[in-house]
This record gives structure tokens, C-alpha cells and sequence, in this order.
């Protein structure tokens, strides 16, 4: 392309000088024959000097010129280019905005979510281990008592709603500790479905009557071995959820009263505790 616009470029300066051009007047001693033979090579430079010129201009349009730190503050100051910008800038707050709204969107719905989980536990019911009790055989003596002792629990519904019972299960274990795992298979039988705890209302249960041996009475008042007392209640709430609630305490007695004792949780493995 750069060589076709060099040839139209000859092609019209060759034209152009067809045209007359004032001849210079030169001094010669042959006359004028000589001055005009002398007049010709002058017109061929002057072509040659107007093609290089045409030729420096053309190259110099192709190189962009360097573009000043002023020309930046132009841009600014045009109105598309401000508002390019501006637009720019509104964009990202929007993205901002948007983000920050789903964030809070998120948590809102957290929130609420907490609060009707909140609302239905409210609801259900809630048996609680309320009381645990040896019950006494008459004789006045707690080592008389435990020869054959009967265990007597009582719950308490603390939640809003009735628990409606199935199964239930209360066994005592004597040992120097429990197993890992309850085994409630000999304890446990279910209840008829009229078995119903309102709200506030207590049940109580009592389990079977063990035999023991004077010496496994022994042991246990010297505290060289011990009683445990376990079980569970199984219930269901007004929507049909299944619930258990599990319990076991320790039988300890004190230094300081003779036949003085109290229920601990604090040896019992968490498997015979485990609420549901």
C-alpha cells in the first residue's frame, strides 16, 4: 500500500511538471542555448526534492504521536468518558450493596430459623428426672434396705405440650463400675398408649426389687463397691417425634450421718445420660 500511494504520488509530480516552470536566468558566456541545457538538471532535483519530501511525510503519519499526561484530564473532562467512569463507579456499589444485602439476608434467615426450632422445642415435651429415692422397708436401717432394695424415680414434664409414653425401663446394677453400654433388656417393657404426662405433671416409676448378699451389703456401706440406679422413658410428642430420656445415679453415702446417703452423677458414663 505504502509503495502504490509513493507511485500515484511520482505519477502526479510528473504530471505537475509538464506544466511550465519559470526557467532561472544564468549568466553563461554561450547564451541562452546554454543556460536552457543548463536549466534541465535543476527541474530533475526540484521533482526529486518534492518526491522525498512526499515519501518523509507519509512515514511520519504513520507514527502516533506521544500522548501527553494533560491529554489523561481531557478524557476525564469529556462528558462520555465522565460518565463511563461514573457508571463504573456506580456499578461497583451496587455490587457492593447487593453482597452486603445477601449477607444479611443469610443471617436474617438464621436468625429465624433459630427461632422456630426455638419455638417448637418449647413445645414438645420434656421429661425430666425429678426425683430418685430408695424406698424404705420399715426396718429403720439403710444396710436392711439394700438387702432388697426398690427404687423409686419420679419425672416431670417441663414442656408445654403431653408426652405421650411407650416404653420405659428402671434397673439397678451393683459393681466396682457400670459397662460402657446400658443393657435395659431385663427392665425394660412397654406402657399402654392411655399413659399420657400433661404439662407440669409428674410420673413416677418403680422398678424391680433386687436380692443381695450380706456381703455385697457390706460393700457397698464401706463404699468398696457401689449401687447404681438406671433407665429411660420413651415418649412420643402432639406431632409424632419419638423422644428417650435416659438416667443413672450413683448411691454414696456420708461420713458424717450414719445411713445418710445421696445420688451423684458424676462417675456415670455418658451412653446411660444420652437425651434424645
Amino acid at each position: 500500500m505504502k509503495w502504490i500511494f509513493v507511485a500515484l504520488l511520482i505519477a502526479s509530480q510528473a504530471a505537475h511538471a509538464d506544466s511550465p516552470i519559470p526557467k532561472q536566468n544564468v549568466a553563461t558566456q554561450d547564451g541562452s542555448a546554454k543556460g536552457a541545457a543548463q536549466a534541465k538538471p535543476t527541474e530533475n532535483a526540484v521533482a526529486l526534492y518534492r518526491i522525498e519530501q512526499s515519501t518523509n511525510n507519509f512515514n511520519n503519519s504513520q507514527i502516533a504521536p506521544e500522548e501527553s499526561p494533560n491529554k489523561w484530564i481531557g478524557r476525564w473532562l469529556d462528558p462520555v468518558g465522565f460518565f463511563t467512569g461514573l457508571l463504573v463507579l456506580v456499578t461497583a456499589y451496587q455490587a457492593f450493596i447487593t453482597r452486603t444485602s445477601l449477607k444479611d439476608s443469610k443471617l436474617a434467615a438464621e436468625a429465624a430459623n433459630r427461632s422456630a426450632q426455638l419455638a417448637v422445642n418449647i413445645q414438645v415435651p420434656r421429661l425430666v428426672l425429678f426425683k430418685l429415692v430408695i424406698q424404705e422397708l420399715g426396718v429403720g436401717n439403710l444396710a436392711a434396705n439394700l438387702q432388697s432394695p426398690k427404687a423409686h424415680v419420679v419425672l416431670k414434664n417441663y414442656g408445654q405440650t403431653p408426652a405421650f409414653l411407650e416404653s420405659q425401663a428402671l434397673g439397678i446394677f451393683v459393681g466396682s463400675a457400670l459397662p460402657k453400654e446400658p443393657n435395659y433388656a431385663p427392665f425394660a417393657y412397654e406402657l399402654e398408649p392411655e399413659n399420657v404426662v400433661e404439662p407440669n405433671a409428674q410420673y413416677s416409676i418403680e422398678g424391680i426389687r433386687p436380692f443381695l448378699q450380706a456381703e455385697q451389703v457390706t460393700s457397698i456401706v464401706e463404699q468398696k463397691t457401689y449401687l447404681w440406679v438406671f433407665g429411660y422413658v420413651q415418649y412420643k410428642d402432639f406431632l409424632g417425634g419419638k423422644h428417650m430420656t435416659r438416667f443413672c445415679k450413683q448411691l454414696l453415702f456420708s461420713a458424717l450421718k450414719n445411713d445418710h446417703y445421696q445420688f451423684s452423677e458424676g462417675a456415670v458414663p455418658h451412653a446411660y445420660l444420652e437425651t434424645i
